[in-house]
Order: C-alpha cells, then sequence, then structure tokens
C-alpha cells in the first residue's frame, strides 16, 4: 500500500471509532492526492504502480 492509502485507512478507523470529528472528504484526502498525483506522473492509477504490461 501506499502512504495516501495508508493515512486515509488510519484516518477512516479514527473517524468510525469517534477520534476524530472530520469530514469524509478530509479523511479521504490523502488518498484522493496520490491518486491525482500519480495520474499526472504516471498516467496510470496508484495501484498499477510496479506492475509489468
Amino acid at each position: 500500500m501506499t502512504i495516501g492509502l495508508l493515512l486515509s485507512i488510519i484516518f477512516m478507523v479514527l473517524k468510525l471509532t469517534g477520534h476524530i470529528d472530520w469530514s469524509w472528504g478530509i479523511v479521504f484526502l490523502p488518498a484522493i492526492i496520490e491518486f491525482v498525483l500519480s495520474l499526472a506522473f504516471t498516467r496510470s492509477p496508484f495501484w498499477w504502480r510496479g506492475r509489468v504490461n
């Protein structure tokens, strides 16, 4: 997994357990930013990184 996905999973667990009171958009923001940046730089989603065609 990548850093953005890990942060989003951690934030999601904290939100579901009631430890943080953020909106869902902020919770998933690290994964969204990483997805957009990976599309911009590699032209493929982050889950395709490292795969051979």
